[in-house]
C-alpha cells in the first residue's frame, strides 16, 4: 500500500509541476501582456496634437505626415491624408480680426486683418509723411496763424516750431 500512495502522490505532483510549465509557457505574465512588442510589419501611429504655444499667444499643432491645415473664415479643418477631416477648430474671433496659420511652425495665431494693427506700424516712409504733413497743414497751420496775431513773430515762431515737433513725433510714430 505504501508503494501505492507513492505513486499517487507522484501522478499528483507531476500532474502539478506540468501544468505549471504548461501556464508558464503559454500565459503570458501581465507585464508582457500590456506592452506587446511591435511586430516587424507592425507600424506604431504617432499622435495629433494641439497644445498652447511657449509665448501663450497662439496654437502649436502635431500633425502627421500628409495632414494639410484648412483655414475658412473662423474655422480650422485638420485634414488627414486621405482627404478626410479628422479635426475642426471653431475660433470665436472678435470683428476685425481672423485666424493664421505658419505652416513652416505648425502654429496657428488670431491676427488682425488691418495692416495697422497687425503690427501696429507702417513700414512706408510715404506714409509717415502723409501722417507729418497732414499734422502740420491741419493743425500748425490754424494755430500759427491765431497765435501770431496776438503775439506777433516771436509766439508764432513758437508754436509752429512745438506744433511741427508733435506732428513729427506722430509720424516717426507709426514707422516701424
Amino acid at each position: 500500500m505504501n508503494n501505492y500512495r507513492k505513486s499517487s502522490v507522484n501522478v499528483l505532483l507531476s500532474l502539478v509541476v506540468a501544468l505549471m510549465a504548461l501556464a508558464a509557457v503559454c500565459v503570458p505574465s501581465p507585464a508582457v501582456a500590456a506592452e506587446p512588442a511591435p511586430a516587424p510589419d507592425m507600424v506604431l501611429v504617432a499622435e495629433r496634437r494641439v497644445s498652447e504655444s511657449d509665448d501663450g499667444q497662439g496654437l502649436v499643432l502635431g500633425l502627421l505626415d500628409g495632414d494639410r491645415v484648412e483655414v475658412r473664415g473662423d474655422v480650422v479643418l485638420i485634414v488627414g491624408v486621405d482627404g478626410v477631416p479628422v479635426a475642426r477648430i471653431d475660433a470665436q474671433l472678435p470683428e476685425g480680426y481672423r485666424v493664421h496659420y505658419d505652416a513652416r511652425a505648425h502654429r496657428l495665431d488670431v491676427v488682425s486683418n488691418s495692416a495697422f494693427r497687425a503690427r501696429r506700424c507702417w513700414n512706408n516712409k510715404w506714409v509717415s509723411w502723409a501722417i507729418t504733413g497732414l499734422g502740420d497743414a491741419m493743425v500748425c497751420i490754424p494755430l500759427t496763424a491765431g497765435v501770431s496775431g496776438m503775439t506777433a513773430g516771436i509766439g508764432a515762431a513758437a508754436a509752429a516750431t512745438a506744433c511741427h515737433m508733435g506732428a513729427s513725433a506722430l509720424g516717426t510714430a507709426v514707422k516701424c
